[in-house]
């Protein structure tokens, strides 16, 4: 066909349109962009330049691109293979005859041209062809992508890439028919008609932006060939409508080159039947192109026979499948081969669709780079085999053939030939025979065949003799390759051939195992070949004879066809000899002569000699593996004792820190006896405890730890401990008290007020405490030890003393960054997650202090019950021994459920006294005078809601403080009793760190749990077990059943292969566990991740994992993440979590991993409604959910969301999600006023840490600030605040100090405040320790900041000078000295003395031990 078909000349007359005018008379001008930046894109907002070429009819069609009849067909058919048909009689684009000798292409002919496209993977690969013809040209990249029509918002595909771009010419040419300007031997493409076979059989229509630069001229082009504006107008030929810039650099800006009428007839088309409305929206297209490329943009995408796209964009987010194509067969291996995955998997396509790919070029599809795959590299046992196809006498060509099994052979029905021409995959996996019966199972080879031409659509070969040559020589290979090798795969040899030796066979060692071939005059050939270019060497060296073989050696068939393409002519037949003979290119070939075989030998004796070389062949091979093994059992043996000796030294510092706490309580005590009360006491003196209950003390890890609120006088001096009131004279104790001891102080009073609100408790004690231990003329400090329950949150403590008061603040951390430094561990901390603790300086002895504790924690809950537990367990030893002191004990209980229901009480610990019952609120009250404090934890349950699922919604202004003030709103969902609602079909993953940091009791511990967890699964639901270190490895390459025998065998592999390695590589193996849960269909996913180690690329994990699970269908899995220690980040866990509506849980040491962990379980799996959403918020002008996606509702929790909002809320709101059943459920939310709830201070704690994990995730310092003024307003410590101690002093001023104001105390004095900042170090647990984790520091050792406080809290009161005194320094000794008479004093004198020396060298050997062992 002409070119004139559909080129002309282009008129050169620069029409400058002002941007102002959509046609002006000036031109249209664009600046030329300096950068060229890589943006994956849309139709959106977008900004470069480039340049395009428009193709005209010939001057004599000027009719052409008139505008359309007012009779127009139907719309065109959006089934590819329905899409032919069209109706002239309706067009009004016909022409008469004008005389003038030209053949118009019809637009029907669109259409019949891209059926040569029966594969939509191949029309996209047409388009790729492009993008690597132009890597000569410097292009580096092509992108696949999904976009988005701006118009309608239908998907559309984007093909771009960065190569020379095309001129005017150059889009002319690509648009029209049969040009191609690709003259180098290397490009692939050759006709001409790529672009429109394959854009038209992919969509309906197709815009191209260029942009040019040659010649120091840069010029751009936007072309469009629309199917749809052709057929829709009635045209009878195909008008492309193309517009060309060029670029001016006197006016730096892109001017149009088209005479005006031309400019305007091509722009409006564009503009009514492209994607773009505007001339700029077109233009915009440009910016993201840089200074040279093509986008491609294909729209009216075609559909399947089932009216669904033909290109699935939504079942994997990074790939594009074809679903029809999707054939599954009872083989899990043959289904994941990549031999069955490339039909209808674009990423796999394309991984093998070039033989070699520069290293500096990347496809990029769906925003990922595309591996490269060769097919050589999956083979084992390959063989390299050189054919030289002849015609009429003469060599047309060479190839050599790579050929083995399969790595997954014999367990895989594949077979076949990836054949390529000129790097591009032509014909994958071609099969050349029939495996029907077994033979050739499992082969597969890869060449790349030169010399054959390829069709049109570039997925078949020309039928010629030399094709036909190359399938018979493929169909050869195959079976000798077979007859020779399919012994190593486990076939029986049943066809075994005579052998003939060669000549000069060596007499000793190994025979030379390369190709042998028979040469035209029947000898023996040998032919040492390098493998072809692209494909990997099965060894290093080319020469195989000196390398260990374990396959079977190559032999001679006795009557094997002489192939006629490998017999030369007569002359080079007798020149044959050792010379040999050159192939060109990478292929070294060396031909050897051998002898013929000496036909007289015996051939059993051959046989016998063959088969002794092979087994000798083996037995070296086998001895050399089982070197290999010993020593590697030797290396792991030697570090498999490293991690016992080191595991054993940290269970034994762990269990010293218990023994040295449980020494120094009871080193306190003994210090205590001191302290005389005269006859008036009430209670006994604190009794010691036997050495059976030390032993059992010793061995609990919690031991003397505080069980409820509790102050202790901190001792450095032992001399200074005695009864302030009543001095008991004994005798003076010398010494120190390093690290000091701690003497629980005497309690006065102690009131309990807890407020209970939906699932959350604000808890406030209120106590009196007194310095009973210390001489009146003595100070010490106080430490003030508080205990919370389930999940608390310190808020604050308020000190208040004679002249004295302290109360705790937040500050920024950045003004707190200073202060941190002067921070003393002793002055306050966490000594336990849940116990905080913090220091009240010199204190006088003797004094009462008034102490004011505030902390929020959360109530638990089980089968439509709550449950508050606050440890209020006080040991005896607090309570006053004087009788007359009144002990006043006080306890009040408010519970507002929110519900509007009636709430029921189940349970109390404590005697309370009902006083007020309404509507979902209840209060309670007990005061009493009491002998000893309380000796039990106070514990109260209660029900508010029903058996069935119901929820409410609470609306609250801003309080006027508040720095939000966006209303507030907050929503719950109670699971009530769900005995009758079917439960959901699970599908679970777990996905342990077995990184060396998790050895010994954290793995044993996650074993434990995940064996509990396997043995609540249901037969029906599925499991499987995945480990990560620097490797991933699974239980099952699938999904298991769980019954109990492969529940047995998961807990049988755990065992086995739960052992510690190096590394901490978590991506894959998240990425592994969400595409085995990819197809789940009618269950709930879910993926539990436990991991105890921080990692450098977690953004780009949780990046990874937004855009898969955003692809993963209706029901995405659920991460439910567990994290061990203070070197993880729980940040990162927990946005993990809340990407995918999972769960979140933590544990911050050794002693509570199987019990929370067993918690997490519980609580996912008893999942009850999912897919949560609210409607209808819509009409809301502004909305935020904390979280923002809503998690699943479960039996064992309810469900609390909190939010602001800006606008009216609506009255009617429901609760929609998805049953067991995955039937629909919907309920109607009761919308109220929560009047007497503080909804900002219940939610505080859960907003804060929701902020901080998307703070951590986005690095958004505004989210931080914000994080920052909600931690200060609402006492709750963050990440992003420091607590302080704050000290007011009241001083006694004379009257000149006061400067003339009056400061007048109570009592008249005059006085000023003093105030002075004491320092805390920081509680927040941090973003994680990527360098603890390289060095795999177990979790709860190393540089913690709770441990290091609770070890100086443990280590409290050990001396030798509190043992001395516990030995001669208690009461009855003094009594007893009384009594004595001065000769038996002096006795005893002397005896004490000696005693006392042998307890000071005692004590010297002890502290230089202690000194020698800290340095």
């Amino acid at each position: 066909m002409s070119n004139n078909n559909t080129s002309l000349n282009v008129s050169h007359d620069a029409l400058v349109v002002k941007p102002e005018h959509r046609y002006g008379s000036k031109g249209h001008h664009q600046s030329l962009p300096q950068d060229s930046e890589e943006n994956r894109g849309s139709f959106g907002a977008q900004s470069s330049a480039s340049v395009v070429d428009q193709v005209r009819t010939p001057p004599e069609d000027a009719g052409v691109t008139s505008s359309a009849s007012t009779i127009c067909p139907a719309p065109v058919c959006r089934q590819f293979w329905k899409a032919g048909s069209y109706n002239d009689e309706l067009s009004s684009k016909s022409q008469q005859p004008t005389g003038k000798n030209y053949l118009h292409v019809h637009p029907m002919f669109l259409h019949s041209n891209a059926t040569s496209h029966k594969w939509a993977f191949g029309a996209v690969a047409e388009l790729l062809d492009n993008a690597v013809d132009e890597i000569q040209n410097g292009a580096t990249f092509v992108i696949v992508d999904k976009t988005t029509h701006p118009r309608d918002g239908t998907p559309a595909l984007l093909i771009q890439d960065d190569g020379g771009g095309m001129d005017p010419q150059a889009m002319r040419h690509c648009m029209g028919f049969g040009f191609s300007d690709k003259k180098s031997d290397s490009a692939i493409g050759r006709y001409g008609n790529g672009f429109k076979t394959s854009t038209m059989r992919l969509g309906a229509d197709v815009i191209v932006f260029s942009r040019h630069f040659k010649n120091q001229t840069w010029t751009q082009s936007i072309g469009l060939l629309s199917y749809t504006y052709l057929t829709r107008t009635g045209h009878d030929r195909i008008v492309v409508p193309i517009l060309d810039y060029e670029y001016k650099a006197s006016t730096s800006e892109f001017v149009t080159l088209q005479d005006r009428e031309h400019f305007i007839s091509s722009l409006s088309i564009l503009l009514e039947w492209s994607p773009f409305s505007t001339e700029a929206e077109l233009l915009q297209q440009f910016d993201d192109i840089g200074s040279h490329g093509t986008k491609v943009i294909i729209y009216n995408l075609w559909l399947n026979s089932d009216a669904k796209l033909e290109l699935d964009f939504d079942s994997a987010a990074e790939d594009i499948l074809i679903e029809g194509n999707i054939k599954k067969t009872g083989c899990k291996i043959t289904n994941d081969h990549i031999a069955t995955r490339f039909s209808y998997s674009l990423r796999v396509y394309l991984s093998i669709l070039y033989l070699r790919i520069p290293q500096a070029f990347k496809i990029v599809l769906r925003g990922k780079v595309v591996q490269q795959h060769n097919v050589a590299d999956d083979l084992k046992h390959p063989q390299y085999i050189l054919y030289k196809p002849h015609v009429a006498g003469r060599e047309e060509g060479e190839v050599v053939t790579t050929i083995g099994f399969l790595k997954e052979a014999p367990k895989v029905n594949l077979s076949g030939f990836c054949v390529y021409h000129k790097n591009r995959l032509i014909m994958p996996f071609w099969q050349v025979v029939s495996t029907s019966n077994s033979k050739g199972r499992g082969i597969v080879g890869a060449l790349e065949a030169n010399f054959v031409e390829p069709t049109h659509n570039k997925q078949d070969f020309e039928k010629t003799v030399l094709l036909q040559k190359l399938e018979n020589r493929l169909k050869e290979m195959t079976m000798e390759y077979w007859n020779c090798h399919c012994v190593l795969i486990g076939y029986q040899d049943t066809k075994k051939p005579r052998l003939k030796v060669p000549q000069n066979a060596p007499s000793g060692g190994r025979p030379d195992v390369n190709m042998l071939q028979k040469n035209s005059a029947g000898y023996s050939v040998r032919q040492t070949i390098n493998p072809p270019p692209g494909f990997p060497a099965a060894f290093p060296n080319t020469n195989l004879t000196s390398l260990p073989r374990v396959s079977a050696e190559p032999v001679v068939l006795e009557k094997r066809k002489e192939h006629p393409d490998l017999v030369a002519s007569a002359a080079s037949r007798r020149k044959v000899g050792s010379a040999g003979f050159t192939v060109p290119g990478h292929i070294r070939v060396e031909q050897f002569i051998r002898g013929s075989a000496n036909q007289s030998q015996d051939s059993e004796i051959v046989k016998l000699m063959e088969e002794n070389k092979k087994l000798r062949a083996k037995w070296l091979d086998h001895k050399v593996r089982s070197q290999n093994l010993e020593v590697k059992a030797m290396n792991l043996s030697s570090e498999l004792e490293k991690v016992k000796s080191e595991y054993e030294r940290l269970m034994e510092e762990l269990q010293a820190l218990s023994v040295d706490f449980a020494r120094a309580v009871e080193d306190g005590l003994k210090l205590a006896k001191r302290i005389y009360f005269g006859n008036d006491r009430a209670v006994a003196a604190p009794r010691l405890a036997s050495p059976m209950e030390r032993a059992a003390a010793a061995s609990a890890t919690n031991a003397h730890l505080p069980t409820a609120p509790m102050v202790y006088a901190v001792i450095h001096e032992p001399g200074i401990v005695d009864n302030p009131d009543l001095p008991s004279y004994q005798p003076h104790v010398h010494g120190r008290c390093d690290p000091p001891a701690l003497i629980p102080l005497q309690m006065n009073a102690i009131e309990l007020d807890v407020d209970c609100y939906l699932d959350t408790a604000l808890v406030t004690v209120t106590g009196s405490w007194r310095v009973h231990c210390v001489m009146g003329s003595k100070r010490c400090d106080c430490r003030i030890a508080v205990p919370m329950g389930e999940q608390g949150s310190i808020l604050g403590v308020e000190v208040e003393i004679p002249r004295k008061s302290y109360t705790t603040q937040l500050i920024t951390a950045e003004d707190g960054t200073e202060l941190e430094k002067t921070a003393q561990p002793q002055s306050g901390g966490f000594l336990k997650p849940n116990i905080f603790t913090i220091t009240i300086p010199q204190v006088d002895g003797g004094t009462n202090l008034s102490i004011k504790m505030s902390w929020s924690q959360k109530l638990t809950f089980h089968e439509g019950e709550f449950f508050l537990d606050i440890p209020f367990n006080f040991p005896e030893y607090v309570t006053p021994a004087v009788k007359k002191v009144s002990k006043r004990e006080k306890i009040y209980l408010s519970v507002n459920a929110g519900t509007g229901t009636e709430v029921l009480c189940k349970g109390c610990s404590h005697p309370l006294k009902e006083k007020m019952r309404n509507a979902g609120k209840l209060r309670f009250s007990y005061e009493a005078d009491v002998l000893k404090w309380s000796n039990a934890d106070f514990s109260f349950s209660y029900t508010a809601s029903s058996s069935n699922i119901v929820g409410g919604l609470f609306l609250q202004s801003a309080p006027v403080q508040d720095v939000d003030q966006r209303e507030i709103f907050s929503f719950y969902l109670f699971p009530g009793k769900q005995q009758r609602t079917k439960a959901f079909k699970r599908e679970v993953v777990f996905v342990v760190d077995i990184s060396k940091s998790m050895t010994g009791k954290p793995l044993g511990d996650v074993n434990n749990a995940i064996s509990t967890a396997l043995s609540k699964l249901n037969p029906a639901d599925s499991f499987n077990i995945m480990t990560f270190s620097d490797d991933t490895s699974l239980f099952s390459t699938s999904m298991e059943p769980a019954t109990p025998d492969t529940v047995e065998r998961g807990v049988e592999w755990m065992n086995k292969n739960f052992v510690v390695a190096d590394g901490t590589n978590v991506l894959p193996a998240l990425e592994k566990a969400v595409e085995m849960l990819s197809n789940t269909r009618g269950s709930l996913p879910m993926i539990f991740f436990v991991t105890d180690g921080s990692v450098e690329d977690e953004r780009h994990i949780c990046d990874a994992m937004k855009k898969r699970l955003a692809s993963a269908g209706s029901v995405c899995p659920r991460i439910h993440t567990f994290g061990l220690g203070v070197f993880c980040n729980h940040y990162f866990l927990q946005m993990l979590a809340n990407l995918s509506r999972g769960q979140h849980e933590s544990v911050y040491n050794t002693d509570h991993i199987e019990e929370r962990l067993d918690k997490l379980f519980t609580r996912a799996l008893s999942t009850v409604l999912l897919n949560i959403t609210i409607e209808p918020l819509q009409n809301l002008d502004e909305i935020e959910v904390y979280p923002s996606n809503i998690p699943d509702l479960t039996s064992t929790s309810p469900l609390m969301v909190y939010g602001r909002y800006r606008g009216k809320f609506p009255e009617s709101v429901k609760a929609n999600g998805l049953l067991g059943d995955f039937s629909s459920f919907s309920a109607d939310l009761t919308v109220q006023s929560a009047k007497d709830i503080p909804l900002d201070k219940v939610f505080a704690k859960n907003v804060i840490d929701l902020l901080t994990a998307e703070a951590w995730f986005s690095e958004d310092k505004q989210l931080k600030e914000k994080i920052t003024k909600l931690s200060i307003q609402t006492g709750v410590p963050s990440e992003y605040t420091r607590m302080i101690q704050l000290e007011n002093t009241e001083e006694v001023l004379k009257p000149s100090d006061t400067g003339g104001k009056k400061m007048t105390a109570s009592n008249g004095e005059k006085q000023k405040m003093i105030s002075r900042t004491i320092p805390l170090q920081n509680f927040g647990i941090g973003f994680g320790d990527t360098t603890a984790t390289r060095e795999n520091v177990p979790p709860g050792f190393g540089e913690q900041r709770a441990p290091d406080a609770a070890e100086k809290f443990v280590k409290a009161a050990s001396s030798c000078c509190v043992s001395l005194c516990n030995k001669c320094c208690c009461m009855c000794c003094v009594q007893c000295c009384t009594k004595l008479n001065d000769q038996c004093v002096l006795v005893f004198t002397q005896l004490f003395t000696a005693l006392a020396c042998i307890a000071c060298f005692e004590c010297c050997s002890n502290v230089c031990c202690a000194c020698g062992g800290d340095e």
